[in-house]
């Protein structure tokens, strides 16, 4: 099993793989200003299908915005230097984004720039939390997928969604989820309608989270080990 630390530019991970990094665990140092480190398991490189694959990854950047872990990831290019670069994860995924924190089976995400710039998630079903700064309550949901856009600052569910912002529930086919305010909409297809729970008044003191949210840093998801 091989162990890696590196950075999306490529580099240090080519220098490490020639290295021999396959045949027992290593580190390859980072430069200075590199900003995503990956610690992973049985290193692929397959040059002439320009493909990345780890086990049990973990993706994280120096500033703490963003965190992947997964037990299986595959790369779709190994020119990372030169290109956004697209990642495959699949098997316990878990995803933490500026303050938002997606579950889900399996995940397509593309960087650019060294930062995340989309991420579509799959799973029965996906789920997703967010806590806007200031805010009392977190916001979550789940859906069979979620897509995340960074531009925009949204997510967008789709299929069985279920929303809650810890006080009032929705129920819809199509959600999309405004990270930079918490504002939704929800426009689902002709005929299609949206239900909702209202909680009049003020919430309870010590009033419990709404059910099956998306696990914090650190946790298992609902119905995960």
């Amino acid at each position: 099993m091989a162990a890696l630390r590196t950075d999306l530019r490529w580099a240090a991970l080519g220098c490490a793989a020639f290295l021999g990094m396959s045949t027992g665990a290593a580190a390859a140092q980072l430069r200075p200003g590199e900003l995503i480190d990956i610690d992973g398991e049985d290193l692929r490189i397959d040059y002439q299908r320009n493909t990345l694959q780890l086990r049990k990854i973990v993706m994280k950047n120096s500033d703490g915005t963003m965190l992947i872990r997964a037990q299986e990831a595959k790369a779709h290019s190994v020119e990372m230097s030169t290109k956004d670069s697209q990642w495959e994860f699949s098997g316990d995924v878990h995803i933490e984004v500026n303050g938002a924190i997606l579950d889900s089976a399996t995940a397509t995400v593309t960087f650019k720039a060294n930062g995340l710039d989309s991420a579509h998630a799959v799973g029965t079903p996906a789920q997703f939390s967010h806590m806007l700064k200031g805010a009392t309550q977190r916001s979550q949901g789940r859906a069979r997928t979620i897509d995340y856009d960074a531009d925009k600052a949204q997510l967008h569910l789709s299929g069985g969604v279920f929303y809650s912002d810890g006080r009032n529930d929705i129920n819809t086919s199509m959600l999309n989820y405004n990270m930079a305010d918490r504002s939704i909409d929800s426009s689902p297809g002709a005929g299609e309608r949206v239900r909702l729970h209202l909680q009049l008044g003020s919430a309870p003191a010590g009033a419990p989270p709404a059910a099956n949210p998306a696990a914090p840093s650190g946790a298992a998801a609902p119905g995960k080990k």
